[in-house]
């Protein structure tokens, strides 16, 4: 059975149960040439053990066959170590690494926050040259974001010759996200100074950076820009709008967009609930015909210690403070010791099934002195 065969079968497979009889046709007729081909599908069909065993018994795999599974390592299975593991192996089997590895390799420290290890491979980037490459580039301001080098990741925006719009998304995104909220609405602005118009990633982006200021003239403005350019409000964006003005206290502005939303995922519902219940300290839920998952303030005390754990690590620092929360250090000791016993929505977890025509609402009664003595409980 010939290549011309097997290829197209290969490429028409959507289990595994077929793979593995091609992969015995390939071994019959010695066609371990079409190896890559095959590595490349398993991945596509997020089959880990099957991958990696494939890879394992690779005799010489070359660049191509380390880039395959480095990128599914990253991107499909979320194995990090593993990521950095065949970079490293890659290296050892004399390959040079590319620049198709190398921003897989970045998103790798980003996530395991292994700044060594990103230095390394990035002085490896300027001396193979791979620098001017835009996706390392992006990559490599993502990696430093996330690991707290906002100025290596300015540098390497301040670097790169021809920027489009995923260049200025990484470092708003990188800005925002650690808490640089002023950063990130500078960028903004001058990205919008030099004729980009901003997508879904930059909209979201620049909301948390506005919701953190607790802008909520620039926050509407943008939501006026979402709507002026026809963008759907999806999840992502509405999640994101919700938010904004939960954090800017603008509550009936929040539940509006979340209103409208017709596809609410579990991030929009935190945002929803966790706005209601920093900012005006209730939470009133319409009942609808649907089957509703939320929690009984009664059944705090089954995660007291992760509730209080929550509120101290949010209110201790200026990044995941709320912006009313941001006062005189004396109101903000006052707020924090009272809110330690309160639960957020992460943690809020019991079931509540609402019926149609009931009145039934969830109104929690935020008494700081009654919850102590339910968590001391």
């Amino acid at each position: 059975m010939s290549n011309e065969v097997l290829l197209p079968l290969l490429k028409r497979c959507v289990s595994t149960k077929p793979l593995q009889q091609i992969h015995t046709q390939m071994l019959i007729n010695s066609l371990d040439h079409v190896s890559n081909f095959l590595l490349s599908k398993l991945i596509h069909l997020k089959d880990f053990n099957y991958a990696s065993l494939l890879f394992s018994h690779l005799p010489q795999p070359n660049d191509y066959a380390f880039n395959i599974i480095i990128r599914g390592f990253t991107t499909t299975w979320h194995k990090y170590h593993l990521t950095l593991k065949y970079y490293y192996q890659m290296k050892s089997f004399g390959l040079k690494p590319d620049n198709f590895t190398y921003p897989f390799v970045f998103i790798a420290c980003a996530n395991l926050l292994a700044l060594d290890h990103g230095r390394v491979a990035h002085s490896m980037v300027f001396k193979n040259g791979l620098n001017a490459h835009g996706h390392v580039s992006h990559s490599l301001i993502t990696m430093y974001a996330r690991c707290r080098e906002l100025g290596y990741a300015r540098k390497v925006f301040d670097e790169i010759r021809e920027r489009d719009l995923v260049s200025w998304n990484s470092i708003i995104a990188g800005y925002s996200k650690m808490g640089f909220a002023v950063d990130a609405a500078a960028m903004f602005g001058k990205m919008r100074d030099e004729g980009f118009e901003p997508n879904e990633m930059t909209i979201v982006s620049v909301l948390g950076a506005y919701g953190d200021l607790g802008d909520l003239s620039l926050g509407r403005w943008v939501e006026g820009f979402v709507v002026n350019s026809g963008m759907k409000v999806n999840s992502y964006i509405g999640s994101a709008l919700v938010a904004m003005y939960s954090k800017c206290g603008d509550l009936s502005s929040a539940r509006r967009i979340f209103d409208c939303m017709i596809n609410k995922d579990v991030v929009t519902w935190n945002a929803m609930i966790t706005g209601r219940f920093v900012t005006s300290g209730e939470l009133r839920l319409p009942p609808t015909n649907s089957d509703l998952e939320f929690c009984s303030f009664s059944d705090v005390t089954h995660n007291r210690r992760r509730l209080a754990g929550y509120f101290r690590r949010r209110l201790a620092s200026p990044e995941t403070r709320p912006p009313f929360f941001r006062r005189r250090s004396s109101d903000l000791r006052s707020q924090t010791n009272e809110l330690r016993s309160f639960p957020p929505a992460s943690f809020v977890c019991c079931l509540f099934r609402s019926q149609a025509n009931s009145d039934l609402e969830i109104r929690p009664s935020f008494d700081v002195t009654h919850t102590r003595r339910n968590l001391a409980g």
